[in-house]
């Protein structure tokens, strides 16, 4: 986790001259208590990640928010990570607002609606969407699930998230949400599976 270059730019937000932050760790200049760079780091350094929410300390002394791509590099001596930093501050908090009053409408319809009309909503949405316990087993499934993986929900159950295809994007998937179990949340992944199609597996605690 340790910063091995830096550009002006970078200098510029965190206030420190680019040899200053050469040798500093990610978790130095970070308020992340929760180790969650730490988990991404390890997704990145074999595939592309973008983690949006990590606060990070500014020349001014505030902590702002941003959003951080990272992608594995090719060093030819050890594993190296790149990040892009991006100050999404001020979007966040127009969006926390936003979300703030979905939250609320979406926390009263739940509650007012039964088990089936819940599960009609789960079956609604188009991505598949798939609830893992801590082992890596499916526990819940969508219909979006059920038709990418040309199975039924049941037969879903109880199945470990590596084995629903033979392609790279469900072993990723497996590994995403195994780090999500440790750190609570990682970001999202890019994946291409064996049909050339391109995946953003996103996984949270």
């Amino acid at each position: 986790g340790q910063i091995a270059e830096a550009n002006q730019a970078a200098s510029d937000f965190y206030g420190q001259a680019r040899e200053d932050l050469v040798g500093l760790t990610l978790q130095s200049i970070s308020d992340d208590a929760s180790g969650s760079l730490e988990g991404t780091l390890e997704v990145a350094s074999e595939i592309g990640v973008h983690v949006a929410g990590i606060r990070q300390r500014h020349v001014s002394g505030e902590m702002r928010l941003v959003e951080i791509y990272l992608s594995p590099l090719d060093s030819g001596v050890e594993s190296m990570v790149h990040l892009t930093v991006h100050d999404i501050t001020e979007r966040a908090r127009a969006e926390d607002r936003a979300r703030a009053l979905l939250a609320e409408q979406v926390a009263q319809k739940i509650s007012a609606t039964a088990a089936q009309e819940w599960q009609g909503t789960f079956d609604a949405i188009e991505q598949p969407l798939i609830v893992v316990d801590s082992n890596g087993r499916v526990t819940r499934a969508n219909r979006a699930t059920t038709t990418l993986t040309d199975t039924t929900a049941s037969d879903l159950e109880g199945r470990p998230l590596k084995s629903l295809g033979d392609d790279g994007l469900w072993g990723a998937a497996a590994s995403h949400a195994a780090v999500a179990e440790r750190y609570g949340s990682v970001g999202i992944a890019r994946v291409r599976d064996a049909t050339g199609r391109t995946w953003e597996i996103d996984a949270t605690r």
